[in-house]
């Protein structure tokens, strides 16, 4: 979380009961956060 913080435009999103591979436990989760960080990047 640390990380994030030093990081200028970062966001940090925590997918609850997910492991390692977040975007196969929870691919429709995934794909929304990067869609809506796609649609706000300079």
């Amino acid at each position: 979380m640390k990380f994030s913080a030093g990081v200028p435009g970062a966001r940090l999103r925590l997918i609850p009961n997910t492991a390692h591979l977040s975007p196969l436990d929870k691919p429709e989760v995934v794909s929304a956060h990067l869609v809506d960080f796609l649609a706000t990047a300079p």
